[in-house]
């Protein structure tokens, strides 16, 4: 992260300086994963999403109990049940692993899916109002870094004007 940072400020360093008229480059910063996970939106999110992975694991965990309970009869009566038997108990208990596997990776993409869906918007808000206070502050470029290791005069802290802009 700090090399794509270097490099990039030394182009624009470098691309600022070769011009013959050198214009004023100003440069902004902000926590942008800050204001994300304190909007409401996500909040709301989140909870939801946790809500959905509670349903889903209460329904992954009753197909593993019946699972179980099938691998533990079978075990308990193996020595008293005929081929056939055996054959279709374990069948049956195969089928059910295909089952949850399938359960499994249908639930995971699901959240992965409602993860997007929910979160997306709010990243597209924050990223907006970022975009909007760089464009009216004039900014020529805008950092997302939580910690920034130097910041001269030249650079300026956006967080508080993002914030009114998203609260607006």
């Amino acid at each position: 992260m700090r090399k794509i940072f270097l490099v990039i400020l030394s182009f624009v360093a470098i691309t600022a300086t070769s011009q013959e008229s050198v214009a004023v480059i100003r440069i902004g910063y902000i926590d942008k994963a800050l204001f994300v996970s304190a909007m409401p939106e996500m909040k709301e999110a989140q909870e939801k999403l946790r809500q959905l992975q509670a349903d889903y694991e209460a329904e992954f965990n009753s197909m593993t109990d019946v699972y179980n309970e099938r691998i533990r009869l079978y075990l308990e009566k193996d020595d008293t049940m005929t081929e056939a038997i055996k054959l279709a108990r374990q069948t049956e208990i195969t089928e059910l692993e295909l089952t949850i596997d399938l359960y499994k990776r249908r639930y995971l993409a699901d959240l992965d899916f409602k993860r997007h869906q929910l979160e997306t918007p709010v990243y597209q808000a924050v990223d907006a109002a970022i975009k909007a206070v760089a464009q009216t502050m004039g900014l020529t470029i805008v950092f997302d870094q939580a910690t920034p290791l130097f910041v001269s005069d030249q650079c300026v802290d956006i967080t508080d004007a993002v914030a009114a802009q998203l609260a607006q």
